[in-house]
């Protein structure tokens, strides 16, 4: 029998996530701004207030890092 991978993606952009990416401890990222999501989760809590309402789905974009990206998404982040 064919044992299928197991692949160990993180969503943490700090130094040592980083660092565990570039070492191959872990196969992939996913990074979010966290200022964007902060900043729409309070938009979308304004509007309901307001009582606009919050049609739909809202999402904020994510960037997916691989070990040959980590050096410059590192750059990115000084």
């Amino acid at each position: 029998t064919h044992t299928p991978a197991i692949h160990i993606i993180g969503v943490d952009t700090q130094n040592d996530t980083l660092a565990a990416l570039k070492r191959g401890r872990i196969d992939a990222m996913i990074s979010q701004d966290g200022h964007e999501s902060g900043k729409m989760a309070i938009d979308l809590i304004v509007k309901e207030l307001q009582g606009e309402g919050i049609d739909g789905d809202h999402f904020i974009s994510n960037e997916v890092i691989t070990k040959g990206d980590a050096d410059a998404y590192q750059m990115k982040e000084d």
